[in-house]
């Protein structure tokens, strides 16, 4: 690892503060410090350039004893810091349609951006949505990253054939739904009420309602709901490594509200925009959690 320098060579112009000095001394301290100052258990320290952290905090009356390291590889501090550790680089999460853009470097934070025929509305993208296509008529304006497809507006007639090609498939649909509903039906009415229903079937089914729920407005209100030894019993039975839990646990060691959310927003990523909210649902119900369930999905279908 390396040790930063802390200083800025300068002529030793003044001599140490006395008695009635010890603003004058303060301020010299300061200007030793090529990267600005922190304030320590009383003491004036050094602060730590961008792409390194504080190993060791300095001593007192010597701000420039502060000892720096460089971030390890996937880790950055964005500017001079007094922080004891380095932040975790963003990933870019496939899962919801995302890929790197700009590279996390030592001093910068990845950014992401959406795939190739995917674009994202939101200022901080989190999901990505895909691209409209324009079906034969003029595009406008192409999709981008930040944007979607503008298309050509129809005339009246094209308004009026895509109108009845709508409904038309919307009554097949309808005649479908309607149809499996009844063979359902018929298939519970054949088995007769008393055959007990196979449970974990039940709970590893996926519910079409609940795909595509974007759960990361909600998550607060999960980790409010769960606690976190649900969170974290959540974390682990979907395959988190116990050294990753851990690893948010240690980012927040104060806060217990923020460690759920950071280890929710693991899991949440895992998971993937399709399938996180089934998969949430199916599990709080395998683990006896199924009054927490019914409230959360009511929660998310109110908005």
């Amino acid at each position: 690892m390396k040790v930063s320098e802390v200083l800025v060579t300068r002529a030793s112009r003044d001599g140490p503060p006395g008695a009635d000095g010890s603003r004058a001394g303060a301020r010299r301290k300061r200007q030793e410090c090529r990267y600005g100052d922190y304030n320590h258990k009383d003491n004036i320290c050094c602060s730590c350039p961008a792409g390194e952290y504080v190993e060791k905090h300095c001593t007192q009356n010597n701000p420039t004893s502060t000892k720096c390291l460089k971030c390890d590889e996937g880790f950055y501090t964005a500017s001079s810091n007094s922080l004891e550790s380095c932040e975790r680089c963003r990933s870019c999460n496939e899962n919801l349609l995302q890929e790197v853009e700009i590279n996390c470097t030592y001093t910068k934070n990845a950014e992401c951006k959406c795939m190739e025929g995917h674009y994202c509305a939101e200022h901080e993208c989190k999901s990505c949505l895909p691209c409209d296509k324009c079906d034969g008529r003029k595009i406008v304006q192409p999709c981008t990253n930040k944007s979607n497809t503008i298309c050509e507006r129809q005339d009246q007639r094209t308004d009026h054939s895509t109108a009845i090609a709508v409904a038309f498939a919307v009554l097949i649909i309808l005649i479908a739904l309607l149809s499996m509903t009844w063979c359902i039906w018929k298939k519970k009415c054949t088995r007769g009420p008393l055959q007990p229903p196979d449970e974990p079937d039940e709970y590893d089914k996926m519910n079409p309602l609940l795909r595509d729920i974007d759960l990361s407005p909600h998550l607060y209100t999960i980790v409010d709901e769960l606690g976190h030894k649900t969170v974290k019993e959540l974390a682990i039975r979907s395959g988190i490594a116990q050294a990753t839990i851990d690893m948010h646990v240690d980012s927040y060691p104060n806060n217990i509200r923020e460690q759920c959310y950071n280890i929710l927003k693991d899991w949440y990523e895992r998971q993937g925009l399709e399938n996180a909210c089934n998969v949430l649902n199916n599990e709080l119900r395998k683990m006896g959690q199924k009054t927490s369930a019914d409230k959360l999905i009511q929660t998310f279908s109110k908005h």
